[in-house]
């Protein structure tokens, strides 16, 4: 893995991340196992917003797959070093900010907005665009 982690860091985990590990996916999965490791071994937290949350359940719900549901409930809720962290006015005027100044879509603001106002020291998505940012250290998975 190209990432090094301190023993104080603290990760925003991004949405596709996330779906990536819990469903295997055949490219992604390994990183996101070595990421997994590196981060449990290091004792690091891991934030996302409530984006995250509704983004990986929507579709479970929807197809009524209460196993998958149930999957992802647990790894965002049950595990030690994933937080959820709760918005804020300070999120609120962050998002703006990523929507006006980078053009991106209200999901994207609220999930950037708070990797920043939480102090997020690395970025963790899949998502390229989020790479012109330049108020955060952004990492794709294809960089790990």
């Amino acid at each position: 893995m190209g990432l090094s982690f301190r023993g104080d860091e603290i990760l925003f985990i991004d949405t596709a991340p996330v779906i990536y590990y819990i469903e295997n996916h055949p490219q992604f999965s390994s990183k996101m196992d070595a990421l997994i490791d590196a981060v449990a071994n290091f004792r690091q937290q891991w934030i996302t917003s409530f984006v995250t949350y509704v983004e990986v359940l929507a579709l479970p719900r929807k197809m009524k797959d209460q196993p998958m549901e149930q999957l992802y409930t647990h790894l965002l809720t049950q595990t030690r070093f994933l937080k959820i962290v709760q918005t804020n006015p300070s999120i609120m005027n962050q998002c703006v900010h990523f929507r006006a100044e980078y053009g991106f879509k209200t999901p994207d603001a609220i999930q950037l907005a708070t990797a920043q106002v939480f102090g997020a020291d690395i970025v963790i998505t899949n998502d390229h665009a989020w790479k012109k940012i330049t108020e955060l250290r952004v990492v794709t998975l294809d960089e790990l």
